[in-house]
């Protein structure tokens, strides 16, 4: 499917990738290739047909930063290495999530521009390929995901997302300015250059941080956003559940409220007890 050895010709640097090895002019080693990021053999014993590949969404960040033709070539562009995960793993897909990993799939957020939404695709809210512009997924390895979150065909082509839904009060909650090229990002899952706002509690406590996908410099409100849990990390502390923290998908019901589309995503620091005071309930993404 791919080369065994590639010659990539930009206009400043030539770039040599194969097997072993990616790097410059003068071997500057420049990360790895697509086929180590997509690894499926542990020290050549064998496949691994197990699990979607962790290289899978450092491979996806840096696609989100090339400049496609046509923006309709998104999806298909990347099909045969999705048709190569596929055949090693036997894993559903859809819409560039993985139904295996889609509490992780679910959680990137833009970089340090926001992104242009890609409407003429008629993707899901929820897919990183419906946007254009650079993306990052969040570093959540220990994280545990939310146990009722799975992906489900309706039709031919088209996919939703079952969960639940926390329609949480938010009058007391404020947000920090825009942010988008944070030295000390305010957790080790967020990368430094990522787009987002500090999130505040009636108190002024600084609980957490969200990220809008389409956020622009100004004031940014909460009005009308709902949360869904979708992966939390109680490795802080085992015994007091309130010190665990949330990632969450920041999201707007439709006016009937029966499906939700995706406005981008946060985390919330020790939000046991203020989540618990939610109204919990089924939801569709749409």
């Amino acid at each position: 499917m791919l080369s065994p050895r590639i010659l990539h010709f930009t206009s400043q640097r030539t770039y040599w990738e194969c097997d072993s090895l990616f790097c410059a002019e003068g071997f500057d080693d420049s990360g790895g290739s697509i086929r180590r990021l997509l690894s499926f053999h542990d020290n050549d014993q064998g496949p691994m047909a197990s699990t979607t590949p962790e290289g899978w969404f450092d491979l996806v960040d840096q696609y989100s930063q090339c400049g496609l033709t046509f923006d309709k070539d998104k999806l298909i562009a990347i099909s045969g290495l999705v048709n190569r995960v596929g055949q090693f793993t036997n894993v559903g897909y859809a819409a560039g999530l993985w139904e295996d990993c889609v509490h992780r799939g679910l959680l990137w957020c833009p970089q340090q521009k926001p992104l242009r939404s890609l409407a003429n695709l008629k993707l899901p809210s929820w897919s990183w390929a419906g946007y254009s512009g650079a993306i990052q997924h969040l570093q959540i390895y220990y994280f545990e995901p939310s146990p009722d979150m799975r992906l489900r065909s309706t039709s031919p082509g088209s996919t939703i997302i079952e969960t639940s839904i926390l329609r949480t009060p938010n009058s007391g909650l404020t947000l920090g300015a825009l942010q988008t090229k944070d030295p000390n990002p305010p957790c080790s899952e967020l990368r430094w250059q990522t787009r987002y706002r500090k999130l505040y509690d009636g108190e002024g406590v600084n609980i957490g941080w969200v990220s809008f996908d389409r956020d622009w410099e100004g004031d940014h409100s909460l009005q009308n956003i709902s949360w869904v849990v979708v992966a939390k990390n109680p490795d802080w502390d085992l015994i007091s559940p309130d010190k665990w923290s949330f990632c969450v998908l920041l999201v707007k019901p439709s006016i009937l409220g029966d499906t939700c589309q995706r406005s981008g995503i946060g985390m919330i620091f020790g939000g046991n007890g203020w989540l618990r005071n939610s109204e919990i309930r089924p939801v569709i993404l749409v």
